[in-house]
Order: structure tokens, then C-alpha cells, then sequence
């Protein structure tokens, strides 16, 4: 048991090792700055900030909308649909 647990670990090193840097070369190959226009404003930025910045946008957005599936999703007992005909 303690075996793989110690190989588990391992791997899990391994892999955060493998990810930061390959986010490394990420930044380092995107740091020419771009220049990102919105309604009245204009910002220049380097590239892997304006990629980020999308990234977690769009993850932000999925959460909200899983979030909000889920909660229409909860199912309502017998109490809370006389609850709701008493307020109709």
C-alpha cells in the first residue's frame, strides 16, 4: 500500500513538474504585446495575459452556468409545490 502511494506522489511531482513548464514556454513564447480594443478603450497587453484572461473568462462562465443548471435542477418536494399554488 505504501508503494503506491509513494509512486502516486511521484507521478503527481511529475506532472506538476510537466505543467509549469510547459506554461513556462507558454509565457515565454507569448510576451510580444498585442493591442486589444473594447467599445471606447484600448489597452496593450502582452499575449499570454490576454489568453489567461480569456481562459478564466470562459471557465468563469461555464461554472455560472453549470451553477445555474443545477439549481433549476433541485427537485422541489411536495411542500414547496403548495407553497408555490398558495402564491399563483
Amino acid at each position: 500500500m505504501r508503494f503506491l502511494a509513494k509512486i502516486r506522489s511521484k507521478i503527481r511531482l511529475l506532472a506538476s513538474i510537466t505543467l509549469a513548464t510547459v506554461f513556462l514556454i507558454f509565457l515565454i513564447q507569448n510576451i510580444e504585446h498585442v493591442q486589444v480594443s473594447f467599445l471606447l478603450w484600448s489597452i496593450s497587453i502582452p499575449r499570454a495575459l490576454l489568453l489567461l484572461l480569456t481562459l478564466s473568462i470562459g471557465i468563469a462562465i461555464g461554472v455560472l452556468t453549470v451553477l445555474g443548471k443545477r439549481h433549476s435542477m433541485v427537485p422541489r418536494t411536495a411542500r414547496d409545490e403548495e407553497l408555490i399554488k398558495k402564491h399563483d
